[in-house]
């Protein structure tokens, strides 16, 4: 069984499939924070036993289906300026999470723009990018007026 990102893929127990999000190091990783230990079992080319392709009738997990919806957008991403940062210095993300205390999930989540920048967040992101926090509050402000309001 070959795993790619669109896949989806279930472990024995599971009542939904998992979409996969991303391949790393011959390890199938899906698009919900809830599975990823039970999804890294998926290897792409010897698949043990635990993880299984799904079948088109199982149901994707809801948090699956809820992390793949695209964030709605009015300016130009925090996330894109993150990816930007961490692609310059060549840190992967998790490299870039290890720095700045998070999962790895957590950073793809803000670099798709799905995780918001928050006053904590971006003291972190300017202690490691040397862009000073108020840039990034902007950026999500200026991004996200609605979630930002929230978030404040």
């Amino acid at each position: 069984m070959i795993l790619t990102p669109g896949s989806r893929a279930y472990s024995t127990g599971d009542k939904s499939a998992h979409v996969i999000r991303e391949v790393v190091d011959g390890f199938a990783l899906p698009w919900c924070e809830a599975v990823e230990e039970i999804a890294l079992l998926a290897v792409v080319d010897d698949s043990p036993e635990s993880a299984r392709v799904a079948p088109e009738s199982m149901p994707v997990c809801a948090s699956c289906r809820e992390a793949m919806r695209p964030a709605v957008t009015v300016g130009p991403s925090p996330g894109v300026r993150v990816r930007d940062e961490r692609l310059e210095r060549g840190w992967t993300q998790i490299e870039l999470a290890d720095r700045l205390g998070l999962t790895r999930v957590v950073v793809g989540n803000l670099e798709c723009g799905r995780k918001a920048v928050t006053k904590p967040l971006a003291a972190n992101l300017a202690r490691v990018f040397g862009v000073p926090a108020r840039e990034w509050l902007r950026l999500e402000k200026a991004a996200n007026p609605e979630r930002a309001r929230r978030a404040a």
